[in-house]
Formats: structure tokens, sequence, C-alpha cells
């Protein structure tokens, strides 16, 4: 394996029975190539949103039970200037036709697409018999349309694909 891809997985639950040893149970994932989870076999890995963790600085935890959101800021940042977006949705656009009745000559130029949810722990599919798969769904996501156009435009801080 060249260490191309990567498999990411929603954390289940935490065992601390062991005070020098967590296990870390997962609940799904490892399903973004069509290889599957194997063993990662010592390459890197992370994890992300473990209360537990949030340790350094310019780490965040996000409590969603409780609705509350911890920040460990730097030694610079004032807080009350800090300016906090959340994504809560996966796309901005969906363009939505059919074969009998598409969507047709539409054009969006110079806008800016910006902060749709993480879509990594969504559906995927193996669209060909490669070792890769693609979540179908993107910040503008076309289907059962022509001649649309995206031009000029900038994606940041997109959670998962641009245009699909």
């Amino acid at each position: 394996s060249s260490g191309w891809g990567g498999w990411q997985f929603e954390i289940s639950s935490v065992d601390r029975n062991d005070p020098h040893m967590s296990t870390i149970h997962f609940s799904r994932g490892g399903f973004q190539e069509a290889r599957g989870a194997g063993s990662i076999g010592g390459r890197p890995f992370y994890v992300e949103n473990i209360r537990e963790e949030l340790d350094s600085p310019n780490e965040w935890f996000l409590d969603e039970s409780a609705g509350i959101l911890y920040i460990y800021p730097d030694n610079e940042t004032k807080l009350s200037q800090v300016h906090v977006v959340g994504s809560v949705s996966d796309y901005v656009l969906n363009i939505l036709g059919s074969q009998a009745s598409p969507v047709h000559d539409v054009t969006f130029q110079g806008l800016t697409f910006t902060h749709t949810a993480t879509t990594f722990l969504r559906s995927y599919e193996v669209p060909s018999g490669g070792d890769w798969s693609i979540h179908r769904g993107a910040t503008v996501f076309v289907d059962g349309a022509e001649r649309v156009i995206v031009s000029e435009c900038t994606f940041d801080q997109v959670g998962g694909n641009g245009v699909l």
C-alpha cells in the first residue's frame, strides 16, 4: 500500500479501565476506499473530538449532546474577538433534474462557497473496478442537468467534494 488514501471511523466509546491505557471502539467507517479498511499497519492516524485530548493551544472539542464548544486558545487569542462558524449542511447548491426534464443553461460565476459539513462518514460508492470510492454529494451537486457552468468560483473550507 502506498498510503495515499485514508479511512475515517466514528468513535462509539472509549474504555478507560486501565489507568495507563484506553481502548477506543469504532462504530462505523472504513469505507472511503474500495479496498476497505484493513489494519493500519503502523501507518499514522489521528483522532478528533475527544474531550480528554483537549490539551494544546488551538484545539477544540464539541459536546454535541450538551451544545457546548470548548476552545483551548493560544496566548494571543482574545476569545471576545473570535468568530466561530459551524457547518450545518453538506451542500450549498443541489441542482436536480431528470432525463425527461433536465435543468439546463445555468451559470454560477464569481461566487464563494464555504463552510459545508464534512462528508467522510456519509455513504461512499465504488464507480469502477479500481481501488477508490467517492461520496455522491458535493458543495455544488448537479444531477440531471445540461450545460451547467461553475466559473471563477472559490471553494473554501468545504468538508467534501467541491463540484459533482
